[in-house]
C-alpha cells in the first residue's frame, strides 16, 4: 500500500502532485497538458484508464457557474490528438449537449489544507480536507477509481469511477463568491437520481436480462435517462442511499441502524462495512440488483469516535478515517469512511 498526505496551494497544484505519485506507483502516464485555466491528466493501468482535468474558476464540460476542483471520467483507450472530453469510448450520454458524463469534487482557489491519498494495484482514494470561511467547518472532498473486488471470477471490467459530484457539475459552486459550500454536495456515490448520482461502473456482461457493455451510471434521469447508454442503474448499497426498493433497501437499512443506534463509549473501536456495488438488471422495475463487488480498500464506518485523517493501527493494519462531508461547528459528524493505508 502506498499512502501520502501534504498541502496544496491550488487544484492545478494538487492534480500536479496527484500524478506524480501515481507515476510512482504503477500508473502510465498517457497526457499531461496545460488546457484552459488548468490541466489534463490522462492515465492508465493495464485497460484502466482514468482522465482527469484541474478547474480554476472554470467548468470543465459546460457554461454553468465557474468553480474549482476537479473533474474525471473514465474510457476505454486513449488518444492524445483528441480532447480531453472525447477520449476513446469516454461515459458519454447519447442525446446531450455534455455528451461525456463523470464525477469530479470542489476544492478552494488557495487549495486544500491537506490531501490524503492511497493506492494498491488498481485503485486509488483521494480525499481532501478544505476549510469553509462562513462557518469554520472542516470539509472533506472525495475521488475514487480502481478494478472493484469482484464476487465473480470471470466479471469483465468491473472498474468504478465516483467521487463528490457527477455530470455537468464537475467543479461547481465553489468559490469565495457564494455563502454557502454544500451546494449539490453528496455522499460519494449516494445523493438524489440524474445528474447528482456521482458512480460509474464499466462492465461487460452480455448475458443479463438486460445486456451490458460500457460504461453505467448511478443515475435514473436526466441526463442519464432510459434513451442513452447509461441506462443501468448502480449504486453503493449501504452509504445512505434514498429508498430503492426492498430488494436493496433492506441491506442499507440494517448497515445503517447498527452502526448509528449508538456511539461506541467504551474505546475507539467502530464496526466497518465493505461498499459494495450493486447493478440494475433492468430499465425499468420489472429488474434486481445484482452485487457486483466491493471497493478496495475503503470501507463504510461510523467516526466520531476518531480524529480525522489520523493514523490507528489494528491487526497489523493501519486505518485513516474520514467523514463523509464535514465537521460542523458543533464538531458533529457521524457517517464516513476507512481507508487503509
Amino acid at each position: 500500500m502506498a499512502f501520502e498526505t501534504q498541502a496544496a496551494s491550488s487544484p492545478n497544484d494538487l492534480l500536479d502532485k496527484v500524478r506524480l505519485f501515481l507515476v510512482a506507483n504503477g500508473w502510465t502516464q498517457n497526457g499531461w497538458a496545460a488546457v484552459g485555466s488548468g490541466y489534463r491528466l490522462h492515465i492508465q493501468k493495464g485497460n484502466q484508464y482514468v482522465n482527469l482535468r484541474s478547474a480554476t474558476n472554470e467548468q470543465p464540460l459546460d457554461s454553468n457557474t465557474a468553480g474549482y476542483g476537479i473533474a474525471a471520467y473514465g474510457s476505454d483507450g486513449y488518444d492524445g490528438g483528441l480532447a480531453w472530453s472525447a477520449q476513446p469510448g469516454a461515459s458519454s450520454i447519447v442525446p446531450s449537449p455534455y455528451t461525456v458524463v463523470g464525477v469530479g469534487f470542489n476544492i478552494k482557489s488557495t487549495g486544500v489544507l491537506a490531501y490524503y491519498i492511497f493506492a494498491n494495484g488498481d485503485y486509488c482514494h483521494l480525499i481532501t480536507k478544505i476549510t469553509n470561511p462562513y462557518g469554520g467547518e472542516l470539509k472533506y472532498t472525495y475521488l475514487s477509481f480502481g478494478k472493484l473486488n469482484c464476487f465473480e471470477p470471470d466479471m469483465d471490467k468491473g472498474y468504478y469511477l465516483l467521487g463528490q459530484r457527477s455530470s455537468a457539475y464537475m467543479c461547481y459552486r465553489i468559490n469565495e463568491g457564494y455563502t454557502t459550500f454544500y451546494y449539490h454536495d453528496y455522499l460519494p456515490g449516494g445523493g438524489g437520481t440524474g445528474q447528482d448520482g456521482p458512480l460509474f461502473l464499466r462492465v461487460n456482461q452480455p448475458n443479463l436480462v438486460v445486456p451490458v457493455q460500457g460504461w453505467c451510471s448511478r443515475g435514473t434521469v436526466w441526463p442519464y435517462g432510459k434513451e442513452n447508454n447509461l441506462h443501468k442503474r448502480v449504486v453503493i448499497c449501504n452509504v445512505g442511499e434514498p429508498s430503492l426498493g426492498t430488494e436493496i433497501d433492506h441491506l442499507r437499512n440494517t448497515t445503517t441502524n447498527f452502526y448509528r443506534s449508538m456511539k461506541n463509549t467504551f474505546n475507539s473501536l467502530s464496526v466497518t462495512f465493505p461498499m459494495t456495488i450493486y447493478l440494475y438488471d433492468a430499465i425499468d422495475a420489472s429488474g434486481g440488483w445484482i452485487p457486483i463487488g466491493t471497493i478496495p480498500g475503503m470501507f463504510y464506518t461510523r467516526v466520531d469516535s476518531f480524529t480525522p485523517g489520523d493514523r490507528y493501527t489494528f491487526g497489523g493494519l493501519n486505518y485513516r478515517p474520514f467523514p463523509w462531508s464535514r465537521i460542523d461547528i458543533a464538531n458533529n459528524f457521524i457517517d464516513g469512511c476507512t481507508c487503509v493505508e
